[in-house]
């Protein structure tokens, strides 16, 4: 998904394109002052040629030529113009059919909860400045981790963070770098845009 070319012509309103779950510019490094993001990278980026390999590789062992998915999207008519953008993008890879299924809030929200979809857009907005706002959502069974997403090692890294390394602000940081990386890089679990 071209990130840019979603924050620049369909939303227009000054929000910037993400390449990790944790944005730019919301927390500093203890020490060094260094960004979140500037210190754990582009941990998402677009690239359509390296998506076409991935996609055709993935099709070629699922032994299918095309796919189609359902993407659960909301009714408003930002909504409405990002999902088209989203299934526009997607619906580059050859063989790739998104249908779009735009619903109430409390539809979506209903259905988010239940993991009653296959493929979605769903936002947050943090409640305080530490990464572990943004990471710790993703936690096995945790309240908003409507995926299922299950990892021991994430699990690990985000209660250590939270208990054994309250009081080691550098350490903490080093597991919060090492989730985020493995919940993009590695797992593969969202696309934050």
């Amino acid at each position: 998904i071209d990130r840019q070319g979603m924050v620049d012509v369909i939303l227009n309103n000054g929000s910037k394109a993400s390449t990790g779950q944790v944005p730019e510019n919301f927390v500093s490094h203890p020490e060094s002052g260094k960004d979140f993001r500037e210190l754990n990278g582009d941990l998402v980026t677009s690239d359509l040629e390296k998506a076409k390999e991935h996609w055709n590789k993935a099709k070629e062992e699922l032994g299918k030529d095309s796919v189609e998915l359902e993407y659960l999207g909301g009714d408003t008519e930002t909504a409405k113009n990002l999902d088209a953008y989203i299934k526009d993008q997607l619906e580059q890879l050859e063989g790739l059919s998104v249908k779009v299924n735009s619903v109430p809030f409390e539809v979506r929200l209903e259905r988010d909860t239940n993991m009653n979809y296959q493929l979605q857009n769903a936002g947050w907005g943090p409640d305080y400045i530490d990464p572990n706002t943004f990471l710790s959502l993703w936690l096995t069974d945790g309240g908003n981790n409507h995926t299922g997403y299950a990892s021991e090692e994430y699990d690990k890294l985000i209660n250590e963070a939270n208990t054994d390394l309250v009081q080691d602000p550098e350490a903490r940081w080093e597991n919060f770098l090492k989730a985020e990386e493995l919940l993009m890089k590695e797992d593969a679990v969202l696309a934050p845009l």
